[in-house]
C-alpha cells in the first residue's frame, strides 16, 4: 500500500485519496467475483458425470444412467441376486423355488423350456446388426453355440421393443396382448411363457425372476466392440455437460433396439443359386440338431438311421406344409390336441441362401456323400 501511495504522490498529485478509494473498493469486488466463479465452477463440476470407475466390462445401463438418462422402465426394485438365481433356474429348468419362501414352483410349460427357442449368448460380432444371418452363423459356429429359432436374449434389457414383426405372435395372441408385449419387457416375458411356450400364466415373482436373470445378460461396452481409446475419449468428453447427451447417443447407436423378425418366402431359390454344402452342414449342426438332435426337445429325431437323409431330401421337393421350406418359414403352430409345435425361422436368423445350403448338404448325404 505504501508503494501505491508513493506512486500516486509522484505521478498523480492531489488525487491519492480518490485512487485509494478505488483500490479499496476494487479488491473486495474482485475477491467476490473470484468466489462467485469458484462456486459456479464447483456446482458445474458436481453435475458432471464421474465416469472414472467405468471399464470395458461395465454394463451399458450403468454408464447411460451416469450420463443422465432416466432409469430403465424394467429395472428391478428388490434384491436382484436371489431373483436372478431363480430366473436362471426358470430359464434352464422350466421351474424354480421361490427366492424368499423356498417353496418349489411349478413348470412354466409342460412342452417347452426357454432354451428350446432362445439362448442368452452374444450371437453376432456387431450387436448393432442383429439381422445379419451370415455373420451370425459364422460367429456361433466358431464358438460352438446353437442357433435356435427365437432371438438371443443377450442385451434384451437394453432394447426398447420386443416381438417386432413377429408373425407367429399374431397366430397365438391377440393384437392387444402383442401391443403390450412390444412396449413392455415384463409383458413380453408373460406372452412368451403363456402363448409362445403353450404354458401357464407366470406368477409375478417368476416374471421378476426372469427379468432379473436377463439383467445379468445385459450388454457390456466390450460386447459392443468399444475400444480403450474410445472409452477414454468418452470420459474426457463427458467432462463437458453439453457433451453428455451426445456420448449417450453414440453408445446407444452401438446396439440394436429391436430384434427384426421378417417372414420369408417358403419356397426354393432359383436353380442358378450356387449352394454350399459345407455351410449347410453348419445350419444342420447349429439349428436343426438344436431341436431334432439326440438332446433336442422335438419328438422327431434326425440322426443316422437308415433312410433319414433320403426322406429329408425328398421333403425339400414336397409341396404345401410337408415341404421343409414351409416348415422352416412358417413352423407348425400349436393345435388343440398338440400344444408342442415347431417354431419358424425368420430370414434374419436363417436366410434363403442358407436354407438352400442346407438342402445341398442333405442331398449330398442322401447320395452317400
Amino acid at each position: 500500500m505504501r508503494f501505491c501511495l508513493f506512486a500516486m504522490r509522484l505521478h498523480l498529485p492531489g488525487k491519492p485519496v480518490l485512487l485509494l478509494s478505488i483500490v479499496t473498493l476494487a479488491v473486495p469486488a474482485a475477491l467476490s467475483l473470484l468466489t462467485s466463479c469458484e462456486f459456479s465452477w464447483g456446482s458445474k463440476k458436481a453435475l458432471w458425470p464421474d465416469l472414472s470407475p467405468i471399464t470395458l466390462d461395465s454394463k451399458v445401463q450403468t454408464i447411460l444412467t451416469l450420463l443422465g438418462e432416466p432409469p430403465s422402465p424394467h429395472a428391478i426394485e428388490t434384491d436382484g441376486e436371489n431373483l436372478a438365481a431363480a430366473g436362471r433356474e426358470l430359464f434352464h429348468a422350466g421351474r424354480a423355488s421361490h427366492p424368499e419362501t423356498g417353496l418349489p414352483g411349478r413348470r412354466l410349460s409342460e412342452y417347452f423350456y426357454c432354451t428350446d427357442c432362445h439362448n442368452t449368448h452374444r450371437e453376432v460380432p456387431d450387436p448393432a446388426r442383429l439381422g445379419d444371418p451370415a455373420s451370425r452363423l459364422a460367429f456361433i459356429d466358431g464358438r460352438d453355440l446353437d442357433l435356435p429359432p427365437g432371438p438371443s436374449l443377450a442385451g434384451a434389457v437394453n432394447r426398447s421393443t420386443w416381438f417386432t414383426g413377429d408373425r407367429f405372435a399374431e397366430r397365438v395372441a391377440t393384437p392387444e396382448e402383442i401391443g403390450r408385449a412390444r412396449s413392455s419387457l415384463r409383458e413380453a416375458i408373460r406372452l412368451c411363457a403363456q402363448a409362445g411356450a403353450s404354458g401357464r400364466q407366470p406368477e409375478l415373482w417368476e416374471i421378476e425372476a426372469l427379468l432379473a436373470f436377463l439383467w445379468t445378460r445385459e450388454w457390456t461396452l466390450a460386447d459392443l466392440g468399444v475400444t480403450s481409446i474410445e472409452l477414454a475419449t468418452w470420459k474426457r468428453r463427458a467432462l463437458e455437460p453439453a457433451e453428455t447427451e451426445s456420448v449417450a447417443g453414440e453408445i446407444r447407436a452401438r446396439f440394436a433396439h429391436a430384434t427384426p423378425s421378417t417372414s420369408g418366402d417358403p419356397g426354393p431359390l432359383a436353380e442358378s443359386h450356387n449352394s454350399d454344402p459345407e455351410n449347410g452342414r453348419r445350419v444342420w449342426t447349429r439349428s436343426c440338431q438344436h431341436c431334432h438332435g439326440a438332446e433336442g426337445t422335438s419328438e422327431y429325431y434326425f440322426g443316422e438311421e437308415e433312410g433319414t437323409w433320403e426322406e429329408l431330401a425328398s421333403r425339400f421337393h414336397s409341396t404345401g406344409d410337408r415341404s421343409i421350406y414351409s416348415l422352416i418359414r412358417d413352423g407348425t403352430g400349436p393345435g388343440e390336441d398338440k400344444k408342442a409345435f415347431m417354431a419358424r425361422y425368420p430370414v434374419e436368423r436363417l436366410s434363403d441362401s442358407q436354407i438352400e445350403d442346407l438342402r445341398a448338404f442333405v442331398e449330398q448325404r442322401a447320395d452317400g456323400g
